[in-house]
């Protein structure tokens, strides 16, 4: 999601198919340039009689199949520079969106870390540093097992098919992220079916996936895009009907790219403002539990005095 060096990979092959190098021979510059034995390797089977597409599927663990078939519809269309850019700008986006995000999580971060050692301030100095750091990790312990579980169910609910469509948030990261493989997928080139395919396991979908299925089988029949993002059961009636329009009037990848940029906008600002109120959520939390341990002491106090039969 965030390597830097497959964005210049692409990028470069991309300029180089462009300036009229060969992609055997472009990658191969890029190899020696950066130290990379496994694109060297890769340099020699496509100047051995072999294509950059078919390099790209015998390593799916380091090139998945929807970049490895845009590849392949760029060497068939003699469009392989414009594809290569289109990976690049596709990594690109998605490593500038997490970056943009990412930095707002430090400040929750640092306020779930800096309350323990606020409220064991006092330990340190009647204690000291041993019981201090103790404390404080006895506190974070819980609060990491926590996220840990909240982690592992996350994963597991999502691996169910068709739940993760109906959660706030992972059905809006799932609908830019397919418009976003739709697009690009059909800016490549590649037919109708297989980018349906392809753009649903690139976004996450499971095979096994009901829309998935529906929209596949539309594909097949020759569906229209509408039809087919219907049959998905992600996308609202508004942006299906201007698919629709596109799509009629020859300009569908433009408008799946308006999709996905409309869909990554909203989710920029959903994720962007949940962060910006977790803190004051903390910080509401952090003065309930400090208001409860004062009743708490005042009423313990209260009690001792009322046993002893004084009241001031």
């Amino acid at each position: 999601m965030f390597s830097l060096k497959k964005i210049q990979l692409f990028r470069s092959l991309s300029n180089a198919c462009r300036a009229g190098q060969s992609a055997g021979k472009a990658l191969r510059q890029y190899a020696q340039r950066e130290g990379q034995s496994s694109l060297l390797r890769m340099a020699e089977e496509i100047e051995g009689g072999g294509t950059f597409s078919e390099a790209m599927r015998r390593r799916p663990g380091e090139f998945p199949p929807w970049q490895a078939e845009a590849v392949a519809a760029g060497e068939g269309t003699g469009r392989l520079d414009e594809v290569l850019g289109l990976i690049a700008q596709s990594l690109e986006e998605r490593r500038r969106f997490w970056l943009k995000v990412l930095p707002k999580c430090a400040y929750p971060v640092f306020i779930l870390h800096f309350i323990p050692v606020a409220m064991n301030a006092q330990t340190l100095v009647n204690h000291g540093p041993a019981t201090f750091f103790f404390h404080c990790l006895a506190s974070l312990v819980p609060l990491y097992l926590a996220f840990a579980v909240i982690y592992l169910a996350a994963r597991s609910l999502l691996g169910l098919p068709g739940l993760r469509r109906h959660l706030p948030f992972a059905g809006s990261f799932l609908r830019a992220a397919l418009a976003h493989y739709l697009a690009l997928l059909v800016r490549a080139g590649l037919s109708l079916s297989k980018t349906v395919e392809l753009a649903g396991r690139a976004a996450g979908l499971s095979p096994e996936d009901r829309g998935l299925r529906g929209a596949a089988a539309l594909a097949d029949r020759g569906g229209s895009m509408a039809a087919i993002l219907a049959a998905f059961a992600l996308f609202d009636q508004e942006d299906i009907d201007y698919v629709q329009s596109a799509e009629e009037a020859g300009k569908l990848d433009s408008e799946l790219a308006r999709l996905h940029e409309r869909a990554r906008e909203r989710n920029e600002a959903a994720v962007s403002t949940l962060l910006n109120l977790i803190p004051t959520l903390i910080l509401l939390a952090v003065a309930a539990v400090v208001a409860l341990k004062v009743i708490g002491f005042y009423k313990s106090a209260y009690s001792s005095r009322m046993g002893q039969g004084v009241l001031f």
